[in-house]
């Protein structure tokens, strides 16, 4: 078994935050400081609630585009940065 090592940083967000199409990107997590959050990955239309103080990480890193909503504020880890609307 080996361990993926990653360079990426954490961010803070809010509002609405886009992270474009990236096929290239290898690391995404989101953590819910304050307030509810939602998901959308790709243009799907399904969106994931997130809890405050929870959190998201997909098995597989998506390379679509993903679309952050909250009231509060995110955390994202990623080595892609978003942008807020």
């Amino acid at each position: 078994m080996s361990i993926k090592r990653v360079n990426c940083a954490s961010k803070s967000y809010t509002g609405t935050i886009t992270f474009a199409q990236n096929q290239n990107r290898t690391a995404f997590f989101v953590f819910a400081k304050s307030g509810a959050a939602t998901i959308e990955i790709g243009s799907g239309g399904g969106e994931i609630d997130l809890a405050q103080g929870g959190w998201f990480e997909m098995l597989v890193t998506p390379t679509s585009e993903v679309v952050i909503v909250t009231a509060g504020t995110v955390i994202v880890v990623s080595d892609q940065t978003g942008v807020e609307a």
